[in-house]
């Protein structure tokens, strides 16, 4: 993810120092920044299949954030003020018994949303506790963060007229997808924008 790379070259160009902890990092397929030492990655957990037989791909990927927080929190020696973490909650319950950090949540579109084939009994049976999982960890996060109105809040209804109407109708339709997703939650996400180094455009 572009932005995550991006949000640690800001943070390191004010003075911070940071570090990625990840399960997987290919170097012959990955951003510069990650493979040049601009920015340390250390890899966790990639001995864990990502799938069983092809099937329980959102399972593995659970576990296999599971074990990055353990290794962060218990085994790394890393000590952190804040940990931003991308697009999988499940860890933070983990790090907010481990550590004093603050956790911010990069939510991208939910994973709930993107799981089909929900009519098969055993798919749904499977899926209902890794999206209660979802929901309740996400809302765990100090700061939730997204990086559109798509996956954000809602807009108001006078928001769409004239010769945008159609576009901000769609913007009011899809952009409750957070709010009626995760219905336990009452914390607001913010959305991040820009959500990428604007300043690559001007080069």
């Amino acid at each position: 993810e572009r932005l995550v790379v991006d949000a640690a070259l800001a943070l390191k160009s004010k003075g911070h120092l940071v570090r990625f902890v990840t399960n997987h990092h290919d170097r012959s397929h990955c951003f510069p920044e990650t493979r040049d030492g601009t920015v340390g990655v250390t890899v966790v957990g990639e001995w864990f299949p990502r799938s069983v037989l092809g099937k329980c791909q959102a399972l593995c990927a659970y576990l296999r954030m599971m074990l990055a927080a353990f290794y962060l929190v218990w085994f790394s020696g890393i000590k952190c003020d804040v940990i931003f973490v991308d697009q999988i909650s499940v860890c933070i319950p983990i790090l907010r018994m481990g550590t004093r950090a603050k956790i911010v949540f990069y939510c991208h579109f939910p994973d709930q949303l993107l799981s089909a084939g929900r009519e098969n009994l055993i798919k749904s049976l499977y899926r209902a506790p890794l999206d209660f999982l979802e929901e309740v960890t996400t809302g765990m996060a100090h700061k939730i963060l997204v990086n559109s109105q798509f996956t954000g809040k809602i807009l108001p209804h006078d928001s769409y007229y004239s010769n945008q109407r159609l576009i901000r109708k769609f913007d009011f339709v899809v952009a409750r997808v957070f709010e009626q997703t995760f219905k336990r939650i009452s914390k607001k996400p913010e959305v991040l924008c820009p959500s990428i180094n604007t300043d690559k455009f001007d080069e």
